[in-house]
């Protein structure tokens, strides 16, 4: 049987139709049964099917010999079903989400608990236990194939398997459906593989080889996808530019802020737009950073900041280490903030290595009380060619410090939303050093 690599290598480079249509003769069930159970109708598993595949004819020839092919399906599929949902949400369609089986059997009642959360608990596997699962159960290989697909031998494939599906058993204990592993085999073997519709295979590759015959839904999904990859590559690549959503300037980003604001009692100093000093930030902050993408979760990592305060608080530098998601030494990086124009305007310096550059915002917002230790500032960030603004929040309170963003990239057709949210304490050596701020 010809390699999958080698197909796509004639379909890149002499645009073999032959070649990619087998390729999709040997996928297009796997990606139609994984669509089905993510979006659950069957006409928009069809369009997710197709969108699938057409990133695959437009991205063949970026796709390195190793890569498990039908790894990198599963996982597209994902992506597409999750924007393919999102826009179902907006139209307020509605469709059922999971099918319904009977209870016939012990293993029918394992599979109607495990379908609903199997999409979900798969993704949360490492990448080689991932396309182990997918291999075995999701496209019936026999561990010969998946040994060869994985490029190591039988034994270890069996081992390999094995380890992923009792990682499987944790996840589905950990939402509440606790069952055996062999029960979970038996499930995920009855179930797990199902055949595309007849005449999909057909449908599919005509519209990933020529855009003219895909789906006008097809092809936002495509669009929307790309930018949803794009962002799961920096989460896997570079999971530390992300924060400078947070504390860089250049990111496109729309602030909805649910904190109010507070009213100054009397005596105190009344909120004003001019941003007087970053002294509060002083010190050292560790805590937890979550990023939303839409409405689906994208990373959860833990930071560092250490933060001077030179110039009277008229300048913020802030070192940033950030833990690594491929387990190795934390990354650093540096930013700084300056305070311009009598506390209206900032110029911020971001890390090369964020790749987001420089750029002058305005400050939207500044609260200040001593005597409660609160302070907050707001800023503004305009992105070029009006593709949108960011604006973000920064606000200690105590030993506390929040920082909050929102982005939202904006195309011709829609908009895509992301999400930051950073909460930290300050270090305790350096709580008792603060205490008379």
């Amino acid at each position: 049987m010809i390699d999958d690599h080698d197909l796509l290598r004639d379909y890149a480079g002499q645009r073999s139709e032959e070649a990619f249509r087998t390729l999709v003769e040997r996928h297009v069930g796997l990606v139609h049964a994984a669509a089905r159970r993510l979006v659950g109708d069957a006409h928009l598993a069809e369009e997710v099917t197709q969108a699938v595949f057409i990133l695959l004819a437009r991205k063949a020839a970026d796709l390195k010999r190793g890569t498990v092919v039908a790894g990198w399906l599963y996982r597209t599929t994902r992506f597409v079903a999750l924007q393919a949902m999102r826009a179902e949400r907006r139209r307020q369609q509605h469709h059922e989400r999971f099918a319904q089986m009977e209870t016939l059997s012990e293993i029918e009642s394992t599979w109607e608990q495990i379908s609903p959360h199997l999409e979900e608990a798969i993704n949360q596997l490492a990448g080689l236990d991932r396309d182990a699962v997918v291999l075995r159960f999701l496209q019936s290989k026999n561990f010969a194939e998946v040994a060869q697909s994985l490029g190591t031998s039988e034994a270890a494939a069996k081992m390999r398997v094995s380890r992923a599906l009792e990682k499987l058993r944790v996840i589905f204990a950990r939402r509440g459906v606790t069952i055996p592993g062999a029960m979970l085999l038996a499930a995920l073997m009855a179930h797990g593989a199902q055949a595309a519709p007849l005449g999909l295979s057909a449908t599919v590759a005509a519209a990933a080889l020529s855009s003219s015959a895909a789906t006008g839904s097809a092809l936002s999904l495509v669009k929307g996808t790309l930018i949803l990859m794009a962002w799961n590559k920096i989460k896997t690549t570079a999971i530390a530019a992300l924060f400078a959503v947070l504390l860089g300037g250049g990111a496109v980003i729309v602030w909805n802020s649910a904190y109010t604001k507070p009213k100054a009692a009397a005596g105190t100093k009344p909120v004003v737009l001019a941003l007087e000093t970053f002294e509060p930030m002083q010190g050292e902050w560790e805590g937890v950073f979550e990023l939303r993408m839409n409405d689906q979760p994208v990373t959860r990592s833990t930071a560092l900041l250490r933060i001077r305060t030179p110039d009277n608080g008229r300048v913020c530098e802030i070192e940033m280490q950030v833990s690594n998601p491929n387990g190795r030494a934390p990354l650093i990086y540096n930013f700084s903030h300056s305070i311009m124009e009598g506390g209206s305007k900032l110029f911020t310096v971001s890390d090369a290595k964020t790749g987001r550059g420089n750029g002058e915002g305005t400050v939207t917002d500044s609260y200040h009380d001593r005597s409660k230790n609160e302070w907050r500032a707001a800023m503004r960030f305009p992105f070029a060619n009006d593709r949108g603004v960011m604006e973000g929040t920064w606000h200690r309170r105590g030993d506390e410090l929040h920082i909050t963003s929102h982005d939202e990239f904006k195309t011709p057709d829609e908009s895509n939303h992301v999400f930051a949210d950073l909460r930290l304490r300050r270090v305790a050596s350096a709580a008792a050093s603060a205490a008379t701020r």
